[in-house]
């Protein structure tokens, strides 16, 4: 499959739920943008339901859909640290039932979702989370990223370097692990 010269990879997940959930405001933000090109990395589980949004799609590419991409709209999870370092400007974008997420607020009392703001320790890169996964907020972010000459575009490569340099190469799964845990116990412990 051919990639445009300058697209936004849309990620929206590997699950049921996150498909359900997030494709339909990917697919509107889309429409609200005619002139942008858009490749979903898709997975071919959900094949019918990507499909069917008309967006251009390709199946077991996401690295080189991710690494030639301009920015990535990406579901929160282990994607979102994967696209960082292959250096591509990143949205971390998630929804869930709102009772599972007031849950999980309340048991995980984490300062952030995506695994690089906390590996980071800080808002590297944008989270749309709940009420603020809206095309209107996507389109934002979008604003801010998208042109290389951008300062924040340029805040968030820096800050993947950072990340590659905290992470390392051997073992940086398991230190990330560690990481996470260190941080959740902190807050259970206060």
């Amino acid at each position: 499959n051919q990639l445009p010269d300058k697209y936004i990879a849309l990620l929206p997940g590997s699950r049921k739920q996150e498909i359900n959930s997030l494709l339909p405001v990917m697919i509107e933000l889309v429409a609200n943008n005619p002139n942008t090109p858009f490749v979903i990395a898709g997975i071919e589980d959900f094949a019918k339901e990507f499909e069917a949004t008309g967006i251009p799609t390709i199946y077991r590419q996401t690295y080189q859909v991710v690494s030639h991409a301009q920015l990535a709209i990406v579901c929160s999870g282990t994607a979102t640290l994967e696209t960082a370092l292959l250096k591509t400007p990143l949205i971390v974008v998630y929804k869930t039932d709102i009772l599972f997420y007031t849950l999980a607020k309340f048991f995980v009392k984490l300062t952030y979702i995506s695994l690089v703001n906390i590996i980071l320790n800080k808002l590297a890169i944008p989270e749309l989370i709940q009420e603020k996964f809206t095309v209107k907020h996507i389109e934002s972010e979008i604003q801010q990223l998208f042109d290389d000459q951008q300062e924040a575009r340029k805040k968030q490569l820096s800050d993947f370097i950072t990340l590659q340099k905290l992470i390392g190469d051997k073992g940086a799964s398991d230190r990330i692990a560690k990481k996470i845990i260190q941080k959740a116990m902190l807050f259970v412990n206060n």
